[in-house]
């Protein structure tokens, strides 16, 4: 039987720590303290899974008490969520501010209490067992790499504790990945049913906030083990049969959800049913037109050409244009984008921008795997186009090619 997490109360009104014990004594170990300077004594020798705060109390108050909390080493990670009958912008923003993971004003509704203190509960749990496996895990690569230093005198013993060492990281960044996803899986769940909930716009706001952060943080996941996979060869093509309108309406979907206007350029004879992975290659054009979103000015417009050349009764090619109107990136580093992974620009889009520098070498070897090449034309402040090719098994069967509703085909 796993052993209960336990919740510190500090409040200086008996009546409000009779119902929170009440509410959660049953789930939870629960202590008390009445005012901070006790507080901060027995947190110090006790440290508990989560505090509940208030803000006003007798000699030092909430905000202080989470300050020094969060300034401590030993104390700093411990999830804290104020309760305080102070409803004003000011002190929320100065809570957050401190570190605090969530600000809950009273009265409250014990089942919202309930399910926010499960939630960073849970969420302060995957993030230990994340960090305990990380210790783990760099402790036998570093225990792997001493190793390896002891053979550096033989070369074929080398040879082979490199290639186990490789294996070592591919296996190190599987691990870690797919044990991010789970947790980060489960904070998407959860906030999806939040959104579901009737929330005040504030807190509407805030929830779409952590979606979109959410789902930027498994898009840099998926980046890596698909890059892992593609490192060490062991990547694959599926050969499914798929419907290219089926693609176009999942990304249309997609931008019309990031507020931005998708102009279609798809030729009417183009056929709309092959064989391939129609998986990578609904990721190599998410990833593109992420690229123009991200890159885009405040107006997000982009277009979408598709062409296509029939080389046999089974070969067909289609040709991808995606073009923005964005920064546009400089002739001489246009050739730097698909070089090598981990590249960007120049630092200063780094910082602007964020990312890895992954999507693009994902999408060079996703293509070149696909029979096909990918370039990019671009002008500073005049937007970029990025061109590929992809080859697929043509199929005889006849399906119209259904436009996305609201977008209509502006063939040229």
């Amino acid at each position: 039987m796993s052993e209960k997490s336990s919740i510190f109360v500090v409040d200086d009104n008996d009546s409000n720590i009779d119902v929170l014990v009440e509410a959660l004594g049953n789930e939870y170990d629960i202590s008390v303290a009445l005012d901070g300077e006790t507080a901060l004594e027995d947190i110090e020798s006790h440290p508990p899974s989560l505090i509940l705060l208030d803000i006003m109390m007798p000699g030092i108050d909430g905000l202080e008490v989470c300050r020094r909390i969060k300034t401590s080493k030993t104390l700093g990670n411990i999830p804290i969520i104020f309760l305080s009958g102070k409803d004003d912008l000011k002190s929320k923003t100065l809570g957050f501010e401190l570190g605090a993971v969530d600000y809950i004003t009273k009265p409250f509704q014990l089942s919202e209490l309930k399910a926010r203190v499960k939630t960073h509960i849970e969420l302060k749990r995957y993030q230990d067992h994340i960090e305990s496996l990380v210790v783990e895990r760099t402790a036998e690569l570093v225990k792997a790499n001493a190793n390896l230093q002891e053979l550096l005198k033989n070369e074929r013993q080398l040879t082979l504790k490199a290639q186990e060492s490789a294996k070592a990281k591919s296996n190190f960044i599987n691990v870690v990945s797919h044990e991010l996803r789970t947790p980060l899986n489960a904070i998407i769940g959860m906030n999806d049913l939040i959104l579901t909930t009737d929330l005040d716009p504030e807190g509407k706001e805030y929830a779409i906030i952590v979606k979109d952060s959410s789902r930027k943080l498994l898009g840099i996941i998926n980046d890596i083990l698909d890059f892992s996979e593609i490192d060490t060869g062991k990547m694959t093509l599926a050969t499914d049969t798929f419907r290219l309108d089926e693609i176009v309406q999942e990304v249309a979907h997609w931008v019309h959800e990031k507020k931005g206007t998708l102009i279609l350029d798809i030729s009417p004879e183009i056929p709309n049913v092959f064989i391939g992975d129609a998986m990578r290659l609904k990721r190599i054009i998410s990833n593109l037109i992420d690229n123009a979103i991200k890159f885009s000015n405040d107006q997000i417009q982009i277009v979408l050409k598709i062409r296509h050349q029939l080389k046999s009764l089974e070969k067909i090619f289609l040709f991808f244009d995606i073009k923005d109107k964005g920064i546009g990136i400089c002739c001489e580093d246009i050739e730097k984008l698909f070089k090598e992974p981990f590249t960007q620009v120049e630092d200063s889009y780094t910082r602007c921008y964020g990312g890895l520098g992954l999507g693009l070498s994902i999408c060079k070897s996703l293509i070149s795997m696909m029979g096909g090449k990918i370039h990019a034309t671009s002008e500073p402040e005049q937007g970029s186009t990025f061109s590929f090719s992809a080859k697929f098994k043509y199929v005889l069967e006849k399906i119209p090619f259904e436009y996305p509703q609201g977008i209509e085909n502006i063939y040229i």
